[in-house]
């Protein structure tokens, strides 16, 4: 009976820490996608600004619809990457230190001891909306002041009237997307 105890705790310390590990990986794939898809939006920003300050004003106002969906997409993996470390702390991270396996607090309960996760400068939220929100603010006004500057008069002015009030509400959707999630 003892041998048979101890192969299912060795079986369940191996499954666990496999799911840890995966679990990490996980994570850090994820952030890497964050990554990424900030780097999208300023390529898709400084292409959206040259196209439409040199040929057609009308493309900076779609830019802040293609910025709500990778904002949409960015806060998706944040998610995801929160929910994980959760998992991490209060189910693997627990049972080892339930079980005094571990003698060294894990990373997950060492961020929440620690309080990292209110410091400033580990928040990776806050330079994403200073790129998500700032660039949709700033082809908006590029937007507003290149036409009060030249006096131009479309045909489809409403349109484009109609899509500039739309996006200022993409804006502020933007920033309850981005933020904090309510537990």
């Amino acid at each position: 009976m003892k041998t048979n105890e101890k192969n299912i705790e060795d079986f369940d310390k191996d499954f666990l820490l496999m799911q840890y590990s995966s679990l990490r990986n996980e994570i850090i794939k994820r952030i890497e996608i964050k990554h990424q898809l900030i780097s999208m939006l300023l390529i898709a920003l400084g292409t959206f600004l040259a196209v439409g300050t040199k040929f057609s004003d009308i493309v900076l106002l779609i830019y802040p619809i293609l910025s709500l969906f990778i904002t949409i997409a960015w806060k998706q993996n944040d998610f995801r990457i929160s929910k994980i470390g959760k998992y991490i702390k209060e189910t693997i991270e627990h049972k080892f230190l339930q079980n005094n396996q571990i003698n060294l607090l894990g990373w997950e309960n060492y961020f929440s001891v620690a309080n990292l996760k209110k410091s400033i400068i580990e928040k990776s939220v806050l330079p994403a909306k200073g790129i998500f929100i700032g660039s949709q603010i700033i082809t908006l006004l590029i937007y507003f002041f290149k036409i009060k500057q030249h006096n131009i008069i479309y045909i489809g002015i409403k349109f484009n009237t109609y899509l500039f009030y739309f996006d200022l509400f993409i804006v502020v959707l933007t920033i309850l997307i981005l933020q904090k999630n309510k537990k």
